[in-house]
């Protein structure tokens, strides 16, 4: 999962088919997609995941098999206000159910950790 999530009538909608694409030559399981749809139960979760995702947040992602979440801090930067991107960074550091991996440029890849 790449965060942030953008959803169809969002402004940074286009990043969607971007790591769409480059999602299939990548073979792994991903929750972002592009798509002109979106039910109300995955809007307020694409808002509760940019915002402040939680310990259920990351429960639910683990349980569709997804071991990787990658937060861009260009994309907040971008479309969120000034400092949003590091302050998730942050708290996802020190958050006991994530390994942070490292960070290439401005994405910065933390692990799921079993339970």
């Amino acid at each position: 999962i790449i965060l942030p999530i953008f959803n169809w009538n969002m402004k940074g909608a286009a990043y969607e088919f971007e790591r769409e694409y480059y999602s299939t030559f990548l073979f792994r399981n991903m929750v972002n997609g592009a798509s002109g749809f979106s039910p109300p139960l995955w809007e307020k979760f694409v808002v509760e995941m940019n915002n402040n995702p939680d310990k259920e947040d990351l429960k639910k992602i683990k349980t569709w098999s997804v071991n990787y979440l990658i937060v861009d801090k260009k994309g907040y930067d971008k479309f969120y206000k000034k400092g949003d991107g590091e302050n998730l960074i942050e708290k996802l550091k020190k958050d006991k159910g994530l390994n942070y991996e490292k960070n290439i440029e401005e994405l910065y890849i933390f692990k799921l950790k079993d339970e």
